[in-house]
């Protein structure tokens, strides 16, 4: 890798906030955009709801948020998806309890 190719790559870092929660940080929007779309499914009877009839809501709970913070549960599905939009991960925990083991991946260390 020359000094150009380490000077634009593409890196991001996801930070482990506690055992459930995680944001990952610096994620272009395009990639923000997907990932928030890729990442909500449509309620049961949501065209019932007020705010949906109103054009407030889009009737979606989204389970990645435009703030980039989303589920330790979910990393093993973006992950991949966020290597292949090119960027260089690498992971902070400040949670502290090192239950999760980095190796191309999320494993409990069973």
């Amino acid at each position: 890798m020359n000094i150009i190719e380490r000077t634009f790559a593409k890196k991001a870092k996801i930070i482990v906030l506690d055992e459930v929660n995680c944001t990952i940080v610096g994620l272009q929007p395009d990639a923000v955009e997907y990932f928030v779309n890729e990442y909500a499914i449509k309620t049961e009877n949501y065209y019932h709801n007020v705010a949906y009839q109103l054009g407030k809501w889009d009737g979606r709970i989204r389970f990645f948020s435009d703030t980039s913070k989303t589920y330790v549960y979910l990393l093993p599905k973006i992950i991949p998806a966020i290597e292949a939009f090119g960027y260089k991960m690498e992971l902070e925990d400040r949670w502290g309890w090192n239950y999760l083991s980095w190796n191309r991946g999320w494993k409990n260390p069973d």
